[in-house]
C-alpha cells in the first residue's frame, strides 16, 4: 500500500470521525482501515490520535497532517481533473511556430476559424516567429507542437506536408526604372543591387535557385532574415528583392512587380515531428489546418 493511499484514508478518517463511517466511505473493512492508519502511524513515528470512547481526538500532528494533505490533495485532484479534460481536448494549449511572411494573414485566419469551431473550449496558444531552420529546430526539441514553414532536407523525424503557395514578386523602389512593368522575369534585373534573405531563411534556397536557373549571378549587397526589414531596405532605394507577396508591401514606399509564371510560387509546409504524440488540441488544430479551404488566402495567385 503506497503513502498516497494511506493519505487518502487518513483523510476520509478526519472528516468523519468515525472508523465506521470512513470504511464506509471508502468501501474497506473497519480491521483494513485500522491497519492502514496504524501504518501511517507507524511510517511517520507520530500518534495522530487518541480515543476517548467512541469519540477520536487528534492530536496537533494530526490536525497539522490533515491540513497539508487536505491542501495537496485537493490540489493534485484538480491537477488530475485537468490533465483529463487535456486528453479529452476540453483544454489545452496549442504551440504553433511560423515563418515571418505568415503572420500577417495566414495564421491569423487560421486561427480565427479554428478558435470559432472550438466553440467554448479552453484553449491557450503560444505563437513563435522565426526562420525555418530555428523553428524545425524547436521542433525537434519539443518547443513546438506544429510548424509552418519550408521544408528542410534530411531531418529526421519531420513530416512536411505541402498545404499552402505564396506568390513571388520582385519589389523595387518607387522611382525605380522597371516601376511600372505589369510583369518581369529576372533577366531584367541582373544588373541592380540584391537584397537577399540571409542563409538560415527557408526561402534563400529557393531564391538562390531561381537566380541558378535563369543563369543569374546577382550583386548581393545586404542578406536580411525579417520580410519587413528586406522591404524597408528596397524601399530606402538600396536595391531590389525578389520575395513573397505579404500585406504589409501595401502600406510601404515599393513597387511589387509579379514575377513570369516560372518564378512565381513558393510552397509552403506543415510540419510536425513523428517521434512525439500530438497533445489532443494541437492534433485537433494539425487536421483542421490540413483540410481547411485555402481558397480565401489563394485567389490571386
Amino acid at each position: 500500500m503506497n503513502n498516497l493511499n494511506l493519505i487518502t484514508y487518513f483523510i476520509a478518517l478526519y472528516e468523519e470521525g468515525s472508523f465506521t463511517r470512513a470504511a464506509e466511505r471508502l468501501s474497506l473493512s473497519q480491521p483494513a482501515l485500522s491497519m492502514a492508519i496504524s501504518k501511517l502511524e507507524k511510517d511517520i513515528g507520530v500518534q495522530l490520535f487518541v480515543k476517548k470512547g467512541r469519540k477520536l481526538l487528534f492530536t496537533s500532528q494530526g490536525k497539522r497532517l490533515y491540513d497539508v494533505s487536505k491542501e495537496s490533495y485537493s490540489n493534485m485532484q484538480d491537477v488530475i481533473a485537468s490533465l483529463k479534460d487535456e486528453a479529452q481536448g476540453k483544454l489545452g494549449t496549442i504551440d504553433i511556430g511560423y515563418i515571418y511572411t505568415l503572420g500577417t494573414h495566414f495564421i491569423p485566419a487560421l486561427l480565427r476559424d479554428f478558435r470559432l469551431s472550438m466553440e467554448e473550449r479552453r484553449i491557450d496558444y503560444k505563437c513563435y516567429v522565426g526562420s525555418t531552420r530555428a523553428l524545425i529546430k524547436g521542433l525537434i526539441d519539443g518547443k513546438h507542437d506544429i510548424v509552418f514553414s519550408s521544408s528542410v532536407e534530411e531531418v529526421e523525424d519531420i513530416e512536411f506536408i505541402p498545404i499552402y503557395k505564396e506568390r513571388l514578386v520582385l519589389v523595387v523602389p518607387t522611382n525605380h526604372r522597371l516601376a511600372d512593368k505589369k510583369i518581369i522575369d529576372l533577366a531584367s534585373i541582373k544588373e541592380d543591387r540584391h537584397i537577399f534573405y540571409d542563409k538560415n531563411s527557408g526561402i534563400r534556397p529557393l531564391i538562390d535557385r531561381l537566380f541558378k536557373q535563369a543563369g543569374i549571378m546577382p550583386n548581393i549587397d545586404f542578406e536580411i532574415e525579417d520580410d519587413s526589414c528586406v522591404a524597408g531596405l528596397v524601399a530606402s532605394g538600396l536595391g531590389v528583392a525578389v520575395m513573397p507577396d505579404i500585406p504589409i508591401l501595401a502600406t510601404m514606399d515599393v513597387r511589387k512587380i509579379p514575377l513570369t509564371e516560372e518564378y512565381q510560387k513558393r510552397q509552403i509546409y506543415i510540419a510536425k515531428n513523428r517521434s512525439r504524440r500530438l497533445p489532443a488540441v494541437a492534433a485537433e488544430f494539425y487536421e483542421f489546418a490540413l483540410t481547411k479551404d485555402m481558397n480565401f488566402l489563394t485567389a490571386d495567385i
